[in-house]
């Protein structure tokens, strides 16, 4: 009954959120779907097989760096006083991590199942790497980063179930 209850959520979460990023999502399909090289089937294929398990392992990293985070901020509590401004800048990049890593928890079911809400939510997981890196004045991680992330993402997105234009298909199963 709780994953119901799980997946009724996380549909919801993806319905508000597609609302209000689907401009901006047919912008960054005509880049990097329609105008960008295509990459061949067979890798595609092998990239949208691979997905939940990178997507696993990046889970798994990511939760090792947030503890890690939270231990030293544990840490240094007693010299908060002295160190106040990183302490702060520490907690709060731990904070938007957090929100990354619980978008990439709630992708990974839809990417095993080659569902588009588990596409949805790997895309909203990278543009949230991406408002993190604005954050903390990472411009190249924001530049390249997110450029390859969307690349990869939509060239994968047919296999999800979503029609792009000039993809001739509304699924390449």
């Amino acid at each position: 009954m709780q994953t119901n209850s799980s997946n009724q959520t996380a549909e919801h979460i993806d319905q508000q959120l597609n609302s209000l990023l689907a401009p901006l999502e047919k912008q960054l399909a005509e880049l990097f779907f329609t105008k960008a090289p295509r990459l061949p089937k067979e890798i595609t294929e092998l990239l949208v097989t691979l997905a939940p398990i990178f997507s696993l392992v990046g889970l798994f990293l990511w939760a090792i760096a947030i503890l890690a985070m939270a231990g030293v901020s544990l840490l240094a509590l007693p010299l908060w006083a002295f160190a106040a401004p990183a302490a702060t800048n520490a907690f709060f990049y731990m904070l938007l991590s957090i929100v990354g890593w619980l978008l990439l928890l709630a992708s990974i079911p839809g990417l095993f199942s080659r569902s588009k809400t588990g596409w949805n939510f790997a895309f909203y997981g990278s543009l949230w790497q991406g408002v993190i890196n604005l954050v903390t004045f990472n411009l190249l991680g924001l530049i390249v980063g997110l450029a390859v992330s969307l690349y990869f993402l939509f060239q994968m997105r047919p296999w999800y179930g979503a029609k792009l234009p000039g993809a001739g298909q509304t699924s390449a199963k």
